[in-house]
């Protein structure tokens, strides 16, 4: 524990607000039935309900995993040239987070080292090794939508939002006041997906998308020009059109 506290005795006082048991019922088609699973009424079609979750979960992570690989593939064959500056203000604005999480816990930043046994040293390496990762991936995928014209649309933003209102039984003016409350991190999440969509339908097991893709992401990022010193990985930038998203998050970036 805390070195205040660590190998002392402590009385603990708390209130009991309930007392449950846990009763697992028989696996039969009532049972089944409870869950309300649409289309599934016996103990059979919940195997095969969850059997086919379970595929599906499984190709997800597989696609994850390729695409990741092709990802770390185009950034290494890439070539970048980030101001370590910009690199460091990354990587404090994610100590600053990780205080304020650990905070929120109530205890201290100081406590928190000492309870896992962290230095403060090896947790900025950590975080600015990070930094470097997130802002060549931030550089990379950029280089890619500009060289493949994938930036974001007002067409695209258009058909997502009908999307939307389709999938949740919305109206559309309804979802379009939801999404412009957040308009950047909306575009962000399409830009992803198109980067993502494009690599996937453009690569195999072999590699070659990453082959294609890096000389263009290596060409396009040389163009970028120096961005603001508050500049953050893919995930928090918008991906409007390239007005807003040419901008790279690396100073000098080849």
């Amino acid at each position: 524990y805390v070195k205040e506290l660590a190998g002392k005795k402590a009385t603990f006082t708390v209130k009991l607000h309930e007392v449950k048991e846990k009763v697992v019922p028989a696996a039969d088609d009532a049972a089944v039935k409870e869950l309300g699973i649409k289309d599934v009424n016996t103990l059979d079609e919940l195997k095969a309900h969850e059997s086919q979750a379970i595929l599906e979960r499984k190709a997800r992570e597989s696609e994850d995993g390729f695409y990741n690989a092709i990802m770390n593939k185009i950034i290494a064959n890439a070539e970048f040239v980030i101001d370590d500056q910009i690199i460091a203000n990354e990587a404090a604005q994610m100590e600053d987070n990780l205080k304020k999480q650990v905070e929120q816990n109530g205890i201290t930043f100081e406590q928190y080292l000492d309870i896992t046994g962290s230095k403060i040293e090896d947790i900025r390496g950590q975080f600015f090794a990070q930094a470097r990762a997130n802002l060549q991936g931030y550089v990379a995928m950029n280089a890619i939508g500009e060289a493949e014209d994938l930036f974001v649309t007002d067409a695209d933003v258009d058909a997502e939002v009908k999307v939307m209102a389709d999938m949740y039984k919305m109206e559309e003016k309804d979802v379009r006041n939801y999404v412009n409350r957040d308009m950047d991190n909306f575009k962000t999440s399409l830009f992803n997906r198109k980067i993502r969509t494009f690599i996937m339908n453009n690569s195999s097991a072999e590699g070659a998308a990453a082959k294609k893709a890096a000389p263009k992401a290596k060409k396009a990022a040389a163009k970028e020009e120096a961005p603001a010193a508050e500049a953050e990985a893919p995930a928090k930038k918008p991906a409007a059109k390239k007005t807003t998203t040419k901008k790279a998050a690396a100073k000098k970036a080849e």
